[in-house]
């Protein structure tokens, strides 16, 4: 889907166009809409500026209405346009218009000095209101003559044969993420929350890089426990770390403790071609295993392999039934074991373990998984975590690991981050990433729990028509809660207006299970009602204002208010 910034037009020619390109242009583009050129002329604005990654750039020049001309043999006369009333009005030539404006912008780009560069720049005129234009001259074409017809499916295929009529060398990622930067400066005064929100990702994907090199530097270690706060790069740094393994062709191990985490992680790889990447949490990765055993027993395993597969898979049922009720913290360090016994059967040597958010496993899950680790003379064992996080009390890493620190804040904005250290000491100071929002904290008007609920009940819906009303998609969205139960009732809440929720793209979660992810808003519901161990209340809570890159606003009841107002800068 293509990228827009800028305020939402009020003319619905330009309207309907907006929404036809947002439907059929990749995230290849990104569109700046009504750029004021010439603010002394009511013509003297672009009304869409179609920016191509690496191609290029079209002028788009919008005529709703019937359009008609009235020209001469040398193609001069009069252009007219008829509205909905059948009131017929002159207008300029829309191809000269476009063609002018596409000389200005490409004079604005040229002569800056930031830039310094030429770009390839073609204009075209969309006719949304008519299926073909009866006007026949040499400079109107049937790639930049965009009528109702040809808002389709080979809408973008189109606009790419237009620009590639021009012979020019393609511009490269770095011009492009400095010309968008310069075009939200120029152009975009009263930038939308959306533009505002893919500016910070800009930001942070250049950011992102340099972590990438630092990783490099640390690859001679064996042994490396990556510790950080919340956005510090962490989970980018050990997805750029595996990725590189397997493109060495080792076996790696990838595993954290949380579903939510694992299946995201699962999801990254999706189009990485290896056989020898175990990704998840524990229970997930000795399913895949465990399949794929069974799949190598279709084909025949060795007499040995068999007694040892018969007698895990014995040990295993007996272990299960002997303990129904265990906790869930006995059980991971079964399974941990049985991954291993499973690699054993099938032959395969792990070269690297990586585990993420390691702060949530027990010193004796660690302790298994160093060991196995063993095997392998050459094999790393790397560990990536904030023990400000952690869901176990005091945790730190309970054998001998050299340890690198991670400073730099590089999810949230700085307001965020600011935000984030009135409360916690996070050892960063401020953030990488410079746009963004002041965060929003709404502090609930009664004491009493179930008036709470109420406000609650009333906010959250406001809080989304207004979110969506400035172009932000429900998937950019996350609400967090602090109990797992609470989700099920703001889900309930929600999804009874089945107009702006149909397609239950809104992420509802807990803090505890959104742990290691992150959307580019984020609201945190903290009600007096939750009653918790105030260090556990603290680490939730923490980990929930963590979470969002760009937009945060927490809900909070006063005595919640007040426990972080005493705990402030509590150190992570």
């Amino acid at each position: 889907m293509a990228i827009f910034y800028r305020k939402t037009s009020k003319v619905d020619s330009e309207k309907s166009i907006k929404a036809l390109l947002r439907e059929y242009l990749s995230d290849d583009w990104h569109i700046f809409q009504s750029i004021p050129l010439d603010t002394k002329r009511a013509d003297g604005e672009i009304d869409f500026f179609l920016l191509h990654k690496s191609v290029g750039a079209i002028v788009l020049e919008v005529k709703g209405g019937i359009i008609e001309a009235e020209l001469n043999k040398d193609n001069v006369g009069q252009w007219y346009s008829t509205n909905t009333q059948k009131v017929k009005n002159k207008i300029k030539d829309p191809y000269q218009q476009a063609l002018d404006q596409s000389y200005k912008i490409s004079n604005y780009i040229k002569n800056t000095q930031t830039l310094m560069y030429t770009m390839n720049i073609v204009s075209a005129v969309a006719f949304p209101d008519i299926k073909e234009l009866n006007v026949e001259t040499p400079y109107i074409n049937n790639l930049n003559t965009l009528t109702a017809g040809k808002f389709n499916k080979n809408l973008e295929k189109n606009l790419l044969k237009l620009l590639r009529n021009k012979n020019r060398t393609p511009h490269s990622e770095s011009f492009f993420n400095q010309l968008i930067k310069y075009l939200e400066v120029e152009f975009s005064s009263d930038e939308s929350l959306f533009s505002k929100i893919k500016s910070t990702e800009l930001e942070l994907n250049k950011i992102t890089e340099e972590q990438f090199q630092v990783m490099q530097g640390l690859e001679s270690n064996k042994k490396l426990y990556i510790h950080g706060p919340a956005g510090s790069g962490k989970t980018v740094i050990a997805i750029n770390f595996v990725k590189r393994m397997l493109a060495n062709d080792a076996t790696v191990v990838f595993l954290c403790h949380t579903t939510n985490l694992g299946t995201y992680l699962a999801e990254l790889f999706t189009d990485t071609i290896s056989n020898n990447l175990y990704v998840g949490n524990i229970f997930s990765v000795e399913r895949k295993i465990e399949s794929m055993i069974e799949a190598h027993a279709v084909f025949g395993l060795s007499d040995e392999q068999e007694e040892k597969y018969k007698k895990l898979v014995s040990e295993k049922e007996k272990w299960l039934v002997e303990n129904t009720v265990i906790g869930n913290k006995k059980k991971i360090e079964f399974f941990i074991e049985n991954i291993y016994r499973y690699f054993d059967i099938l032959n395969i040597t792990v070269d690297h373990i990586v585990i993420d958010e390691c702060q949530d496993f027990e010193t004796e899950w660690l302790e298994s998984l160093e060991l196995a680790n063993t095997y392998n003379p050459e094999g790393k064992f790397y560990m990536f975590g904030d023990p400000g996080q952690s869901s176990i009390s005091d945790w730190t890493p309970s054998f001998d690991t050299p340890s690198y620190k991670l400073t730099k804040n590089l999810r949230n904005s700085d307001e965020v981050n600011k935000f984030i250290n009135k409360y916690f000491k996070t050892g960063s100071k401020s953030s990488e990433i410079k746009s963004g929002f002041e965060v929003d904290l709404i502090v609930l008007n009664s004491n009493d729990i179930t008036q709470q609920d109420k406000e609650i009940t009333n906010k959250l819906p406001e809080l989304l028509s207004e979110l969506t009303s400035k172009e932000i998609e429900l998937n950019q969205i996350a609400i967090l809660c602090l109990k797992q139960n609470h989700t099920e009732q703001i889900s309930n809440i929600l999804y009874k207006d089945k107009k702006l929720y149909e397609h239950e793209e809104l992420t509802i979660d807990s803090c505890l299970r959104y742990k290691g992810l992150e959307k580019d808003v984020v609201i945190v519901l903290l009600p007096d009602w939750y009653i918790y161990e105030k260090n556990r209340f603290l680490s939730q809570v923490y980990t929930g204002i963590t979470r969002p890159k760009s937009l945060l606003k927490v809900i909070i009841g006063k005595s919640n208010l007040e426990l972080l107002n005493k705990t402030s800068s509590l150190s992570i």
